[in-house]
């Protein structure tokens, strides 16, 4: 998704992270969403009606309206990451973008960040963890206005767990803050 490059005059007009050709995955990943929450309403009806058929148990109610929900919420949390994935939340820095650059790229080496892709607009990293390749994808980007956007994707994205956009932004806010007292200290 990020290998096209980002889109950066419609990601500061919008203060939403765009992609080149990005209109054809936000259409995808709308019917996607339609297509979850259609089939979880469907089976979770199935499910609900064929336990409850004849005389019911206390645990055939149980199953009726404990799975339904689970797989409700399941899907709830993958659109909310689905819809949210293209949040931008501001750095503060307190000079300017260009002395400050290298001191963000040094907070993200800090936190194991791979700088994948460099311009006088944007940066972006890249880091996988664990065993299975969980790759998070963390872009950086410049506005005319001497602003730092934040934004960090996660995939594959955890559908039980939590969003990682925020564990990334305290995590690379205070990375940055310690690399600033350090260089005001020197």
């Amino acid at each position: 998704m990020i290998k096209g490059g980002l889109d950066y005059d419609k990601t500061v007009e919008t203060n939403k992270l765009v992609f080149k050709g990005q209109s054809y995955e936000k259409a995808v990943s709308y019917g996607f969403i339609l297509i979850m929450f259609g089939g979880t309403c469907i089976i979770s009806y199935f499910i609900f009606k064929n336990q409850l058929k004849g005389n019911p148990s206390v645990m055939d109610y149980a199953i009726a309206i404990v799975i339904p929900m689970v797989m409700i919420w399941a899907a709830a949390m993958e659109s909310r990451t689905l819809l949210t994935r293209d949040k931008l939340r501001e750095v503060a820095i307190t000079i300017s973008l260009t002395r400050a650059k290298p001191k963000l790229v040094e907070a993200a080496k800090k936190l194991n960040w791979n700088l994948s892709m460099e311009t006088d607009k944007y940066m972006i990293f890249e880091t996988t963890f664990g065993s299975i390749e969980d790759k998070q994808t963390i872009t950086l980007i410049f506005s005319p206005d001497n602003k730092v956007y934040f934004n960090s994707i996660y995939w594959p994205a955890i559908y039980l767990g939590p969003a990682r956009f925020e564990i990334n932004y305290q995590a690379f806010v205070t990375a940055y803050q310690s690399v600033e007292k350090e260089s005001n200290i020197s």
